[in-house]
């Protein structure tokens, strides 16, 4: 995918986070794209915030590890 789609997607990613910080949909794809674009440090900051919000709302831990985050995995 080209730079402009890494980009938009991102931008989706974060509107979604604004509506529900618990959306599993917009962490997967974030943390796809930043691997994509080689970005390691900002996908695993990102799955961090995500996880610390999911058990503190969710009085549990996230079920799908960070190195199992794809978007395969994508719960609906």
């Amino acid at each position: 995918a080209s730079d402009v789609y890494k980009r938009q997607t991102i931008r989706i990613c974060n509107i979604l986070f604004a509506i529900d910080p618990l959306s599993d949909i917009a962490m997967t794809y974030a943390v796809c794209t930043y691997r994509r674009q080689n970005r390691s440090d900002k996908a695993i900051h990102l799955y961090g915030i995500f996880t610390k919000e999911y058990r503190k709302v969710m009085d549990e831990d996230y079920p799908i590890a960070f190195d199992k985050v794809n978007t395969e995995n994508i719960r609906f």
